[in-house]
């Protein structure tokens, strides 16, 4: 009789990130309001200066519900850098609030002025950009520096963006779920002009930064590093790196002081500076210097690639100056 039953696939899907969030918002209110049952405060009482804060915190998480809600790009977001893993975007939640980049004493000045606040993409991108250091910090961060060098070859600029834009354009790729074959990576590469070990390094970075996956990777992702096979697809975090990331000023913001700069005059142009009118002018002279070293790659596609990235980020600065 068991024979004849037919199998049954369970499919449990990814919770909505919007959801959980909102979830978790609105609990760590109601905890900071004192509005939830007394077994729920394992310490009973904090000490007098955290007593006092409380009412701010509880309207702060209540207006990062309220964020959600109102802003669906903020849980896009989320959702977008975290791979599919709960824990890591609740991790991330932790690092965005309590990050020096996100200006919690403005937030709560404006909502006790005017009682509401909704949190900008901008602002949390910032953050997570950043996260506890004032400058961009490559080991640490999130996101990769997909511009970074190892050799003063300019060419260098550019392969971590052309191989994740070829692994986006054949993400939706059916008959394999996205992936690609390691040899063909290096085929498409190599016609650009690069050696076979930048090629090989490069990969081995991108899957160790968690940009691109390979094929069967059951490893434990927080205690084990990832190394490169014979297969590769991006993830939803490459995905965002080469679709949005790399054509907004803040990421274009935070690398200046962490890309090598191979040409004398625009080196001696970035400085260490604060004010977001001189932040924008020194991004725009970083832009242009890569922009400018886009005549060293002959492929006309890659170059058309790079061209409408700099094209985009250059019209984000420009919305920005025009909002100030």
């Amino acid at each position: 009789v068991l024979d004849t039953m037919a199998p049954r696939t369970l499919v449990i899907p990814q919770p909505d990130i919007g959801i959980v969030l909102r979830k978790r918002f609105q609990y760590a209110s109601r905890y900071a309001a004192r509005d939830l049952p007394s077994e729920a405060y394992v310490h009973g009482r904090f000490n007098d200066a955290t007593e006092k804060q409380l009412p701010e915190a509880s309207r702060f998480f209540f207006m990062c519900d309220q964020s959600i809600h109102r802003n669906q790009a903020l849980a896009d977001q989320y959702e977008a850098v975290s791979n599919g893993n709960i824990r890591k975007v609740m991790d991330y939640v932790k690092k965005v609030v309590t990050s020096q980049h996100l200006d919690t004493h403005k937030i709560i000045d404006i909502l006790n002025d005017e009682g509401e606040y909704t949190l900008a993409a901008h602002e949390i991108l910032r953050a997570m950009i950043y996260g506890p250091f004032i400058h961009f910090e490559p080991n640490t961060s999130l996101f990769t520096n997909l511009f970074d060098i190892s050799h003063a070859d300019p060419s260098e600029h550019f392969s971590r963006v052309l191989l994740l834009d070829y692994c986006q354009r054949h993400a939706n790729s059916v008959a394999r779920y996205g992936f690609i074959a390691v040899t063909t990576l290096q085929d498409y590469m190599t016609s650009l002009g690069y050696s076979a070990y930048h090629i090989t390094e490069t990969l081995s970075l991108l899957v160790k930064r968690d940009c691109l996956e390979g094929q069967d990777e059951y490893r434990d992702r927080e205690t084990e590093t990832p190394k490169l096979g014979e297969d590769v697809r991006i993830t939803s975090l490459g995905s965002f790196h080469i679709t949005t990331l790399v054509r907004t000023f803040q990421y274009m913001d935070a690398l200046t002081v962490d890309t090598p700069i191979l040409d004398d005059d625009a080196r001696a142009s970035i400085k260490d500076l604060q004010h977001i009118r001189d932040r924008l002018k020194r991004a725009r002279i970083f832009t242009a210097y890569l922009d400018r070293q886009v005549d060293c790659i002959n492929d006309t596609d890659a170059r058309r690639v790079l061209s409408d990235i700099f094209t985009e980020v250059a019209q984000d600065f420009t919305d920005i100056e025009q909002s100030l």
